[in-house]
């Protein structure tokens, strides 16, 4: 199978201060990895360096087969989407157009929507529930429905690789992980992938495949799930305590 994703031997650095060391990593089709790590480790880095916006110092990073740093912006947004932790619109736009907006990430705008572009938005405003809100200006939702309509963008512009920064940032506890299972559950297995930066260790185990441990000394740990989510690594990765948890056959891991 052909990795979307290809990191080799990546080092990243935020200003003079080093981050991930010698990162060797692919991301296969239908995979959902969770990037874990202390503030400063550089998961948001890692995550802009895989969309082409932050250089690697050393190392090469590969985009469905080809180095990111030599693709037009374009064919990126074709192969990749990325969330930000924030979301901003500054345009009067409402729900329906912004979610549409993300079929010309890739495609351009040529002026009107096709009929299959219609539907594939659709499609996304359903899967984030925003159907009833889908004619609401976008400056009037709150910082929970404005990151439901930032996720049904992402899906509207299908990019083969989704990176997600801390999706669960103002989503309500309640309903947060169902909304990203429906997220994860419209992508194509045979072609498409995700990775995503995640502040709580149980939604990452609840939600992915595979988990990327990025720790504060440079050093990283990775493989499937339930072989990384393990008390000893996420103590070793916060530097506090870490208790496993078996609630039915879901195993939840806490601090403390």
């Amino acid at each position: 199978m052909t990795p979307l994703v290809e990191c080799h031997r990546v080092c990243l650095k935020a200003g003079s201060t080093q981050l991930t060391r010698e990162l060797d990593w692919k991301l296969l089709p239908g995979e959902c990895w969770g990037v874990l790590g202390p503030n400063g480790s550089g998961k948001t880095t890692l995550l802009q360096a895989l969309a082409g916006l932050h250089p690697v110092s050393e190392g090469e990073i590969r985009l469905c087969g080809t180095a990111v740093d030599k693709m037009p912006r374009r064919t990126i947004a074709r192969h990749a989407g990325l969330l930000f932790q924030e979301t901003h619109y500054p345009f009067p736009m409402d729900v329906r157009e912004l979610v549409l907006a993300g079929r010309y990430a890739w495609q351009g705008w040529s002026g009107s929507s096709s009929e299959a572009d219609e539907q594939i938005s659709a499609t996304a405003l359903a899967a984030m529930r925003l159907e009833r809100l889908a004619d609401r200006p976008v400056n009037t939702l709150s910082g929970g429905e404005r990151r439901r309509v930032a996720l049904a963008t992402l899906l509207s512009q299908q990019a083969r690789v989704q990176l997600l920064d801390e999706p669960e940032n103002h989503l309500d506890p309640g309903v947060r992980l169902k909304l990203l299972e429906g997220f994860v559950e419209q992508l194509d297995s045979r072609n498409q992938a995700t990775v995503m930066v995640l502040h709580e260790p149980a939604l990452a185990v609840r939600l992915c495949t595979h988990l990327l441990l990025l720790f504060a000394d440079g050093s990283y740990e990775k493989g499937q799930t339930g072989q990384v989510a393990t008390e000893a690594s996420l103590t070793r990765l916060y530097g506090t305590p870490f208790h496993a948890v078996r609630a039915g056959e879901v195993l939840l891991f806490y601090p403390g």
